[in-house]
């Protein structure tokens, strides 16, 4: 069998990737296309605050590939106070 290395795209866009396989007598031929996003996303983060709670707004963008998570950490210097996926943080003291 022979085997060649695969050298990644470092360029943004659409790649097709063809496989075959054949045993001498018969060839199957598949087809893959990925998409590479080699672009990151921006955010530009606002915030409200209460007396107990601040709410995050991310206003983050991607163009290529959208944005597929974020997660929020709110940290006194270097200890993790909290971390969660809707960017509000409730019950805290206002010191």
């Amino acid at each position: 069998p022979e085997s060649k290395g695969i050298t990644v795209p470092t360029e943004t866009g659409l790649y097709e990737i063809t496989v075959e396989t054949t045993d001498g007598n018969n060839t199957v031929t598949q087809t893959y296309y990925i998409y590479v996003d080699k672009t990151a996303p921006t955010v530009e983060p606002t915030y409200t605050k209460t007396t107990n709670s601040i709410t995050v707004t991310p206003n983050a963008q991607d163009a290529d590939s959208g944005i597929a998570e974020i997660t929020y950490t709110l940290k006194n210097g270097n200890t993790v106070i909290a971390t969660n996926k809707t960017g509000k943080f409730t019950g805290l003291n206002d010191e």
